[in-house]
């Protein structure tokens, strides 16, 4: 009755046989496998095997002797419990496949990259020089000294033409980083008096006054604006500068997702690859 049970229909002549251990799957593995295993107590009772890949899964003990495996050599678990269980399943092999849950490791080019461009996020953040507004207001308020001092002198042409290609290099440099950060969302109003006066009011101050009575409507725009800004950056206006511009938030916010990638990093290098059941 045993010769004609179908466990022993598999569909390669040595047969083969799949052996279950919790939720993975070794196999396929050779009748002098099993025996191999089961002498060095690796089998346990509540495995299960069966016959070739369609086979019907049966109680490891309820099969052994068709196996040729004595039942003395498959032993009992010490405690029926999943950690134990795991604990005491059968090794890899060379010759077995094992079916079960995967981790795959990054390779070590890829944790170099991560490690490297973190670093470099945080270099970005916290050691490149911050332009404060204060900075933007030095260099442009020299300008109006400047432009003050030439209409003072009575100034000839060339001064006029030198100082106006000193305003227009300030205007190149200073705009667009001003118009980038002077944005009401940034909370930097003090950068919003000084793009004001920089780009539409400095370049447009004439040489001499236009009236008798004091200074021109450029002229009273800009140092208004300047003053508005001095108000702000000395923190006696309704609202001071932001510690932290756009770019400086980008930057740490960065280096917060580089850092949770170093960290899912170190995880996968202390956790197990792959599970792998041993005595």
């Amino acid at each position: 009755a045993a010769r004609q049970s179908p466990f022993f229909h598999t569909t390669t002549p040595g047969g083969e046989f799949f052996l279950l251990v919790e939720d993975a799957e070794y196999g396929p593995l050779t009748r002098d496998e099993l025996r191999r295993m089961a002498a060095a107590g690796r089998l346990r009772t509540y495995h299960q095997i069966r016959a070739g890949r369609r086979g019907q899964w049966l109680p490891l003990t309820a099969a052994a002797a068709s196996l040729g495996i004595d039942a003395s050599l498959v032993r009992s678990p010490h405690a029926q419990t999943p950690a134990s269980a795991a604990r005491q399943s059968p090794p890899a092999a060379s010759s077995v496949s094992r079916r079960g849950p995967r981790r795959r490791l990054p390779t070590a080019r890829t944790c170099a990259a991560i490690v490297v461009t973190a670093a470099l996020g945080i270099a970005a953040a916290f050691l490149l020089p911050r332009r404060s507004d204060a900075d933007y207001y030095q260099d442009i308020w020299p300008l109006y000294v400047r432009y003050e001092t030439l209409r003072e002198q009575n100034a000839p042409d060339a001064q006029w033409n030198e100082w106006r290609m000193q305003v227009r290099e300030q205007q190149l440099a200073l705009v667009p980083p001003l118009e980038a950060s002077a944005g009401a969302a940034y909370n930097s109003r003090a950068r919003q008096h000084m793009l004001f006066a920089l780009r539409d009011y400095l370049a447009g101050l004439p040489q001499r006054p236009t009236t008798d009575s004091g200074a021109s409507q450029a002229e009273q725009e800009f140092t208004n604006h300047m003053d508005s800004a001095l108000a702000l950056i000395e923190g006696r206006g309704p609202s001071s500068p932001p510690r932290f511009s756009a770019v400086e938030i980008a930057l740490a916010l960065t280096c917060l997702v580089q850092l949770a990638a170093v960290a899912w990093l170190t995880s996968s290098l202390i956790s197990p690859v792959v599970r792998q059941p041993s005595a």
